[in-house]
């Protein structure tokens, strides 16, 4: 024996196919489990990992419905706009992730730390350490990104005083010999 396990992790000797039954487990299973809405879009995740020490507990997937995050299951959540775009990820921390769409549905911010849009402080010394409503933000010319940038004071402008921007930007189409910028 090389340790490997090969073939199915669950004998399924209790003949329940919805349930992992510690003393059927070929190996060491990790447990991840998905709920959709009416239109399949995945709303829930939960990471169940391996479902206590070991394989020491058995898991049944028939009479589960979404949990909430525990220090034992976490758990990601994720809600759509009208138009079906994600709006909102909640992840198992409870921390909220918002995005913002052009009208092409291209992504154009994305709100970390998501509070209620706006930076938590007017003082331009801590507006770099504030921790609620992180922006990142993409720029579009001819349906290509352009930019992708921190906005720092979230108020939309590249800022070029302190403290400024964080801008990587993205040239397309230029000719060998000549600066990127040009």
């Amino acid at each position: 024996g090389s340790g490997e396990t090969t073939g199915a992790l669950d004998t399924n000797a209790d003949n329940d196919a919805d349930k992992y039954t510690a003393t059927n487990i070929e190996g060491r299973i990790q447990v991840t489990a998905f709920w959709y809405d009416f239109l399949g879009r995945a709303t829930t995740q939960a990471e169940y990992g391996t479902n206590g020490t070991g394989n020491a507990s058995d898991f049944d997937r028939e009479p589960l419905s979404a949990p909430s995050s525990s220090d034992t299951v976490l758990v990601t959540s994720t809600d759509y706009a009208a138009d079906g775009s994600v709006d909102t990820v909640t992840d198992p921390k409870g921390l909220v992730t918002k995005y913002v769409y052009d009208d092409l549905g291209r992504k154009t911010a994305q709100v970390s730390n998501y509070v209620n849009g706006l930076r938590d402080t007017t003082d331009p010394a801590a507006v770099e350490v504030a921790v609620d409503d992180e922006f990142v933000r993409y720029d579009y010319v001819d349906g290509l990104m352009t930019a992708l940038w921190v906005d720092f004071n979230g108020d939309g402008t590249k800022t070029t005083s302190a403290p400024k921007d964080q801008v990587t930007s993205y040239f397309y189409g230029t000719k060998v010999g000549t600066p990127s910028a040009s």
